[in-house]
């Protein structure tokens, strides 16, 4: 009997405006960050889209380090504003070689939806706008924020 293998479907592309608009635009929502990104940040989304690293590496990369540094167990000390977007590089150097499922980053972008800024327009509807039939409701991306 021959093996079956399933197909990925690929999520869509963005344009590079709107890579680099979606990266800068999440990373100012997160609890911790500034409210308005510096140049370096938009030249490292800019760096992140020419390396083709998917948005969604990107988005879980942030929500990880966002829901870490929210619900972490040490409460000791308080931890620093985040500066820079390039506090993330190394989870996304983690996802790099660990996989992380949609379903976790659904459930990362809801706990941390009441602690994200409401001033970011929704991304479902930027992403919607690529290619709609390239999205099922199980990867598109939803945001109340």
């Amino acid at each position: 009997m021959p093996s079956v293998e399933k197909s990925e479907e690929k999520p869509p592309r963005l344009e590079p405006r709107a890579y680099i608009r979606s990266v800068l635009q999440l990373y100012v929502s997160l609890p911790h960050t500034p409210k308005k990104h510096r140049p370096d940040d938009r030249f490292l989304a800019l760096h992140l889209q020419r390396r083709r690293v998917p948005f969604r590496q990107v988005e879980a990369a942030l929500l990880l380090g966002s829901a870490r540094r929210l619900f972490r167990i040490d409460h000791t000390e308080p931890l620093q504003p985040i500066r820079s977007l390039r506090y993330f590089l190394p989870l996304l150097d983690e996802l790099r070689y660990a996989r992380i499922d949609n379903h976790y980053v659904d459930y990362l972008r809801r706990i941390l939806s009441d602690f994200l800024s409401p001033k970011t327009p929704q991304h479902s509807q930027l992403l919607a706008s690529q290619d709609p039939d390239q999205t099922s409701p199980q990867t598109q991306l939803t945001f109340d924020w």
